[in-house]
């Protein structure tokens, strides 16, 4: 559950959308990853 609000989270401050395919654990594995995710998605 803490991972979907996470996604939530980021879906509202950032606008933008994230689907199934995008959800993998490697995102989520270091804050790095995440940052870099959060990046090609505002591309």
């Amino acid at each position: 559950m803490a991972v979907i609000g996470l996604i939530n989270l980021l879906e509202e401050r950032f606008g933008f959308v994230v689907d199934d395919d995008d959800i993998d654990g490697s995102v989520f594995e270091t804050v790095g990853t995440l940052v870099a995710f959060v990046d090609a998605k505002l591309g």
